[in-house]
């Protein structure tokens, strides 16, 4: 949407933002690139919560469970896909430009969980201070072909419910983009936040190795929902909701 005064808004952040303060802070935050951020609850939240998306690569996938974190600005990033510049870079560019310095709170769901341990293991070469990554059913490891197989039906399966309808291609080519970043997923040095595991209630895999990555604290919950329903269907979102608020009110050591 292209309002008069030639600022450009998609139509997503002004349907999560509807009110005029909202939509006034849209404006007022025009110098961030808004190209590939939802932001939800302008007008409500007082800290910033930095969400990075599942496979198929759209950050829509979180407005359901920011109606119900409205305390906090949801900033919720589609995968960025470029050939030439580094992935992990722009995220961080982005998020500077929201949030100058830390401590930041990240959250990603599946794949997402792998871009945001990217991200914090970048922000704490540079200095910056994780204090928490939140992540949704997330191995913290490459994803195997079978796995990669079953995400591809399943997710196209319901990934109408989050966006547009488009091509099929469009949604097959920015999830092979993820992919790639994904099988490039190697750990430098374990990194100081503490991260907070919610695992989808049908999940039984031991994830207790993830403790190896990180040198903060590791938490793990067992969480509402198939890994498809936890951001999908309206009880696993609120049961969800429930623990990443204790998550968020937990202060660190």
């Amino acid at each position: 949407m292209a309002l008069e005064c030639g600022i450009e808004i998609p139509l997503v952040n002004i349907f999560s933002n509807p009110t005029i303060k909202g939509i006034s802070k849209l404006i007022k935050d025009d110098e961030v690139n808004t190209s590939y951020i939802q932001r939800f609850n302008l007008n409500t939240g007082k800290n910033n919560i930095f969400a990075f998306p599942p496979i198929f690569g759209y950050g829509v996938v979180y407005q359901a469970m920011a109606k119900d974190l409205d305390e906090y600005v949801v900033n919720s990033f589609d995968f960025i896909e470029s050939e030439k510049d580094n992935i992990v870079d722009l995220y961080i560019k982005a998020i500077k430009e929201i949030q100058s310095e830390g401590p930041y709170t990240l959250i990603g769901y599946f794949a997402g969980g792998l871009l945001a341990y990217k991200v914090a293991e970048e922000l704490e070469v540079h200095g910056e201070e994780v204090d928490k990554i939140i992540i949704l059913d997330s191995y913290l490891q490459r994803i195997t072909e079978n796995d990669r197989e079953i995400d591809i039906n399943s997710v196209l399966g319901i990934q109408s419910k989050f966006t547009p309808s488009e091509d099929i291609t469009n949604y097959t080519m920015k999830m092979d983009s993820y992919y790639m970043f994904v099988d490039q997923f190697v750990v430098k040095l374990p990194i100081a936040a503490d991260v907070y595991l919610i695992k989808a209630s049908t999940n039984n895999n031991d994830l207790s190795y993830i403790s190896d990555l990180i040198k903060g604290n590791f938490v793990e919950y067992t969480g509402y929902g198939t890994h498809y329903q936890m951001l999908s269907e309206d009880s696993s979102i609120a049961g969800n909701v429930l623990i990443i608020k204790n998550i968020l009110s937990i202060l660190r050591n």
